[in-house]
């Protein structure tokens, strides 16, 4: 089992397998040994049982041939392993003859077989414990390289630690495997030289067996033959180390100091820490693989099963700037969530997220080039029209590029593929991306495009870019992606461009949206938005109103603008009210029907027994038209849950009042003559909601979420406020009883 050069630089698992096989090999060869060298003394030690011992010796070299016999795989090697089935066969025949030859046995086989294995075996064995304690102590050095913060006294002395033991690491790597190959070479001949050399002892002590050997004599030769060949092999292999531990050398400087071609690679693999999860929050080193547009990960040679498989469609990656640990970057995607890696250097985080980007993009492509229906086409092709119609759209919003096909759908812009990826890196937060040819957008959508547009948005972000000096920062569309997702972080995340008259604090951000909001100007809410205003935000000097509670007297067009930031539309005012109460209060259909549809959730509990979730609130209003819309909207199960809501304080899940049966009995036969179309309108497919929740959120407003099917959920009261509003209850109790002691 050859190991290469490449295998020991990179240590890889299936490295760590192939080494872990090599040394419980040795461990199987130094049994055998052993095992040939204690019957060969006792041979010697008792003449009586000589015979039997005999037998026990020649056990031991056919079981010695069947051992290696996987590894001779060559010619030579194989007619090696038939000299070993014959020496056996002569061994046995000569067996009672070798009496006075046991001191002789001692002298040339035992001898050089127990420095054999006192020797190079256990150098092997050192060198594997001394490989062991290296690698625990990089692992160590790295974590505390890594851990350092950036400016720190004793970084550069950490760095210099952590350099010095990967290299010392990797030399130590190199000289396991040698010795180890070595071990294994020199086996192949040593035993069988040394059985050799006892019989050509046996030639001049018996001659009786003169005729059996002297038979043997030609082979004995081409035996000697073959092990000048091998001990060859044996000796280049000392010299091919000294030229692999230059040529390691050289590397290893070489993969610090200069840059990766990652410009079309699409495969990687590597040893990256990853951020684990649960309660303790830990960095775990394992080996990651970019494969097939996937990445995965092996947890060791022990375990090679692939975790973590996330396919890289629809994924996204960038730096990460948010934790104090160095050479960082996430990478997300809507399905399997964050993922927190960290390199060991810049160059391989940089690497890294190139060849991430490489897969998106490939995968973008190909997909770009898959036959639409033609439906789908005519629709696409209208939705290119109405978007370059929009002043500025017709070319991408950063670079200048021709015809864009890419869009953000909360920004209200449109850019190229090149510029698409680095938008995606930004995270859904900043800019939600969507292709114009493979997505279908909503009229809404559209409807918030044609209240923006590149224009708008470039003279906010790009307000205060020199003209000058603007087609030196700005890039064009010949530049390479990596100057235009630059610009793109600088433009959008860090907001380098804008006037000073555009930056404000977050408080102030905040009051702005929900002015806007609350005065219907779009076109102030979305600036408030881009530069970072909080949609959950609520107004603590204003009942807790938030822009979704003061969207209900606005334009409808706001509302999808706000959603298109992903506000909460299931926030309490101080009125233990959600927006839906404000849009039956006004029996606003149309945001009623927005509302219901883009979160699907209901407020079933709340520790106030003034409160009363949505379809109750319509019903004791007698909204009729709300009523039956709700009813289309929402499945019979839940409406029959709507109407047994009961508050915190009543426990006993039987103690339902009978206006609500009556109410419950009265939905059921409205329900049975009609509205059918309650399965036609409950099976679209709805996001989920990212709970966004503000802290600046009353205690009221607290729940948990649980999924009750049909894409709708249920939100009841957290835990806490029930055991709270429990212990209320009995000191209330206690109180009363108290009185009723004291006036009795």
């Amino acid at each position: 089992m050859e190991i290469n050069i490449d295998e020991i630089y990179e240590g890889s698992p299936s490295f760590q397998l192939k080494l872990e096989t090599l040394q419980e090999s040795q461990k199987v060869l130094k049994k055998y040994i052993t095992g040939v060298v204690k019957t060969a003394t006792q041979f010697i030690k008792a003449a009586e049982h000589l015979s039997d011992i005999g037998d026990k010796f020649v056990n031991c070299i056919f079981g010695y041939r069947d051992l290696i016999r996987g590894e001779l795989t060559t010619q030579i090697e194989r007619k090696l392993g038939e000299q070993i089935m014959s020496l056996g066969k002569i061994i046995q025949e000569t067996n009672n003859n070798r009496r006075t030859s046991f001191e002789q046995i001692k002298i040339l086989l035992i001898d050089p077989m127990n420095d054999f294995v006192n020797g190079d075996m256990k150098d092997a064995k050192l060198a594997g414990k001394k490989y062991e304690k290296m690698t625990s102590d990089l692992q160590s050095s790295q974590l505390r390289y890594l851990g350092t913060s950036i400016g720190k006294k004793n970084e550069q002395k950490n760095e210099q630690v952590c350099y010095e033991n990967e290299e010392n690491h990797l030399l130590q790597r190199l000289q396991l495997v040698t010795k180890l190959h070595a071990v294994r070479e020199k086996n192949k001949f040593e035993f069988v030289q040394r059985m050799l050399a006892v019989l050509y002892s046996q030639l001049s002590y018996y001659h009786q067996s003169y005729d059996t050997l002297n038979d043997f004599q030609s082979e004995i030769q081409d035996g000697t033959v073959i092990l000048e060949k091998i001990k060859g092999k044996y000796n280049s292999l000392k010299t091919k180390e000294t030229e692999q531990i230059k040529t390691l050398k050289k590397r290893v400087v070489h993969s610090r100091k200069t840059k990766s071609k990652d410009k079309k690679k699409l495969t990687k693999t590597g040893y990256l820490f990853r951020k684990t999860g649960g309660m303790v929050k830990d960095w775990v080193k394992n080996f990651f693989v970019i494969k097939n547009s996937q990445l995965y990960y092996i947890k060791s040679h022990k375990d090679m099963e692939k975790r973590g498989k996330m396919s890289l469609l629809l994924s996204s990656v960038k730096n990460s700037t948010d934790l104090k640990r160095r050479n960082c970057f996430e990478v997300f995607n809507p399905t399997s969530g964050k993922l927190i890696l960290q390199s060991t250097n810049p160059e391989e985080t940089r690497s890294w997220i190139e060849v991430i980007n490489n897969n998106i993009e490939k995968l973008l492509n190909s997909q770009q080039t898959e036959k639409h229906s033609k439906d789908s086409i005519a629709w696409n092709e209208k939705t290119l029209k109405t978007i370059y119609d929009i002043p500025g759209c017709k070319k991408c919003v950063d670079c200048g590029c021709e015809n864009p096909d890419w869009c953000s759908i909360n920004l209200g812009i449109s850019f190229c593929i090149d510029c698409s990826g680095a938008h995606r890196s930004l995270g859904i937060q900043i800019s939600k991306v969507r292709s114009l040819t493979l997505d279908q957008l909503s009229q809404d959508v559209l409807e918030l495009f044609k209240s923006a547009g590149n224009e708008k948005i470039n003279d906010i972000l790009e307000s205060n870019l020199n003209p000058q000096l603007k087609n030196l920062i700005k890039p064009n569309e010949n530049d390479s992606v990596e100057i235009k997702s630059k610009y793109i972080q600088r433009k959008y995340s860090k907001r380098e461009f804008i006037d000073e008259k555009f930056k404000k604090n977050k408080e102030d951000l905040n009051k702005m949206l929900l002015k806007a909001v609350i005065a219907s100007d779009f076109n102030e809410a979305h600036l408030s938005l881009i530069l970072g205003a909080n949609p959950n935000w609520q107004d603590s000097e204003n009942n807790n109103i938030s822009a979704a509670h003061a969207v209900i007297n606005s334009d409808p067009l706001i509302l999808e603008l706000l959603i298109q930031f992903d506000v909460n539309v299931c926030l309490l005012d101080s009125f233990f009210k959600m927006p839906i109460h404000y849009a039956i209060d006004n029996s606003n259909l149309i945001l009623l029907k927005k509302l219901l549809s883009y979160k699907k959730k209901i407020y079933i509990s709340s520790p106030n027994p003034k409160f009363l979730n949505a379809y109750q609130y319509a019903k004791k209003l007698k909204k009729t038209q709300v009523i039956q819309i709700m009813k289309k909207m929402i499945p019979k199960k839940i409406i029959k849950k709507l109407i047994n809501q009961k508050h915190i304080k009543q426990t006993d899940e039987k103690s339902i009042t009978k206006e609500n049966n009556n109410d419950e009995n009265n939905e059921d036969n409205e329900d049975n003559n009609g509205n059918n179309e309650n399965n036609n309108e409950n099976n679209k497919d709805i996001s989920k909601d990212n709970n966004n929740n503000n802290n600046n959120d009353s205690n009221d407003s607290k729940y948990i979420d649980n999924d009750i099917g049909d894409g709708f959920e249920i939100i009841t009261i957290d835990k806490n406020e029930k055991e709270k509003e429990k212990e209320k209850e009995k000191e209330k109790e206690k109180e009363n009883k108290n009185k009723n002691e004291n006036n009795d």
